[in-house]
């Protein structure tokens, strides 16, 4: 990766002057997706998975999971580990359990053993609508 900076001094004959930054970035994790949206009615089953695969140069485990904000009124947690040829892999599992209609915003926080990233936030937005009677979906009531 490079940037551009600008740097200012105090050099009369020099007072601005710009660097490159280049460095590089190593990726440790790959998320997917990076943000879950659950949409649906409250009578449905509405789930929603994601997939947490370190890089082999950075394996970590998952220790622990927390739900941030109201969401262990809106969500329930699972993770399972899967083994594959490069180290561990995570597939979490979100269950909504929002049985009223309305709208959240929650997060999971998730504990590794990683000191390079030990922690790991997925943000969970859920929208929940109520049921529609049948005779009001057409707009005409049978008789």
């Amino acid at each position: 990766m490079s940037k551009p900076v600008i740097v200012f001094t105090n050099d009369p004959e020099k007072p601005k002057t710009t660097l490159s930054v280049i460095v590089d970035v190593d990726k440790v994790v790959s998320i997917s997706p990076q943000f879950v949206r659950i949409n649906g009615k409250v009578s449905q089953k509405l789930s929603a998975k994601v997939t947490i695969a370190p890089t082999e140069k950075y394996a970590f485990s998952i220790i622990s999971s927390e739900i941030i904000g109201n969401g262990e009124e809106n969500i329930l947690v699972d993770i399972t580990s899967l083994s594959r040829p490069s180290g561990t892999s995570y597939i979490l599992t979100i269950d909504n359990i929002k049985a009223t209609p309305g709208s959240y915003l929650d997060t999971i926080l998730l504990r590794t053993d990683s000191e390079v990233r030990p922690e790991i936030e997925i943000k969970v937005y859920g929208n929940i609508t109520a049921e529609i009677p049948q005779e009001q979906e057409s707009g005409f009531i049978d008789e």
